[in-house]
């Protein structure tokens, strides 16, 4: 009887898919995070005794995080964090930008058919996060507040394309603490975008979703300014 070959076998092929998910999602949060600062090259062997797998599904995750844009290989070094400029914080908020606009201005086409309560109660969330001064509670609802217009599109590729810009910003947000000043402006800015959604404005919507934008890149730009002066 001829014997099945494990390492083909679908519960094989599965387990392998859960651990580069897996080794994926931890390298991923360490670089979002800063666990890993600028300049860090990611030794394969050095992961895989950190999160106790093979190397295979490490290799695999590093691929990925580098063609997403978080890492950079560089020859003769391997996977390395890279430092970021204004270039990137520029470009990656002013795609993040059009794609919101895009998305608050699906989500209002589409009004009748999405969980629009939902939106409220993130607002509201993280407003009380603001109340009780947990700033990182309040970036975490800020992040809610934003994909709830990208999932709620409609649109597949969109999603897939946020994600990795998505990412990215958060390395931005690790190294430029958030303070509760530019958390109480972003707040005001969040409920104008919210008011103008409600009341299905898809031109006020986009206005505010634009102003909203600008200022967090102009934050995000003089906060590295600051960081390279000092």
């Amino acid at each position: 009887m001829k014997e099945t070959n494990i390492v083909n076998s679908p519960i094989a092929s599965e387990e392998f898919e859960n651990k580069k998910s897996q080794a994926y999602n931890y390298i991923k949060n360490a670089l979002t995070s800063h666990v890993f600062p600028s300049g860090t090259v990611l030794s394969e062997r050095k992961l895989s005794e950190m999160y106790d797998m093979s190397r295979t599904p490490i290799r695999d995750a590093l691929n990925q995080l580098t063609h997403e844009g978080l890492l950079k290989f560089v020859p003769g070094q391997g996977a390395t964090v890279p430092e970021y400029t204004i270039e990137d914080i520029l470009e990656v908020y002013d795609l993040m930008e059009i794609m919101q606009i895009y998305a608050i201005q699906r989500c209002i086409q589409n009004y009748d058919r999405i969980p629009v309560q939902k939106i409220s109660d993130i607002f509201h969330s993280m407003e009380a996060s603001l109340q009780s001064d947990d700033i990182n509670d309040f970036v975490r609802w800020d992040h809610d507040f934003h994909q709830f217009f990208i999932v709620n599109s409609g649109n597949q590729r969109l999603m897939e394309q946020f994600e990795p810009l998505d990412a990215q910003s958060s390395r931005f947000k690790a190294t430029a603490t958030e303070e509760r000043t530019q958390a109480s402006r972003s707040s005001r800015e969040h409920k104008a975008v919210l008011d103008a959604f409600l009341s299905r404005d898809p031109d006020a919507a986009a206005a505010a979703m634009k102003n909203h934008y600008q200022n967090i890149r102009q934050y995000h730009i003089d906060k590295l300014l600051f960081r390279i002066k000092f």
